[in-house]
């Protein structure tokens, strides 16, 4: 008999429910539901909740802050541009401690199989570097979206 697979955690639920919505065009409350059936109860549950509906919230926000340090950010596979954004997201606005943050996220990318896998470093790099002091990272998304480029 093979042992149980252990529960997923609020990160890879995110990916999950964010892959679901965006690539897929499901409702978030439908993607969410179906990805938190493999978390446990508790923290973890709030913390993938979270993650994704801020994420959404924010999503122009954060690829205008994540743009000046990525050269073509559609070439990339989606599991490591959400990677991207949503390690954005907790600095920026849930105010997770960068090095928390960082790490949870190329952790990870490292453990995707194919070539996601060898973009750790970068995502590692990016996030690092990412300016949460953009003006388009502001408390008011809405307010975000309506800046021109910069």
């Amino acid at each position: 008999m093979t042992p149980p697979a252990p529960p997923a955690t609020a990160r890879d639920a995110t990916i999950a429910a964010l892959t679901r919505v965006l690539a897929d065009g499901e409702r978030a409350t439908v993607a969410l539901d179906r990805a938190l059936g493999a978390v446990a109860p508790g923290a973890e549950r709030a913390l993938a909740t979270g993650l994704v509906y801020g994420t959404l919230r924010w999503l122009p926000a954060l690829d205008a802050a994540l743009a000046p340090h990525l050269r073509d950010a559609e070439a990339l596979p989606l599991r490591v541009r959400l990677a991207l954004r949503v390690g954005a997201y907790e600095r920026a606005v849930r105010g997770t401690p960068p090095h928390a943050a960082v790490h949870a996220w190329v952790d990870l990318v490292k453990r995707s199989r194919g070539p996601e896998r060898a973009l750790a470093g970068l995502v590692n790099a990016v996030l690092r570097r990412v300016d949460l002091a953009d003006p388009r990272v502001t408390a008011d998304p809405a307010a975000a979206v309506a800046l021109p480029p910069a």
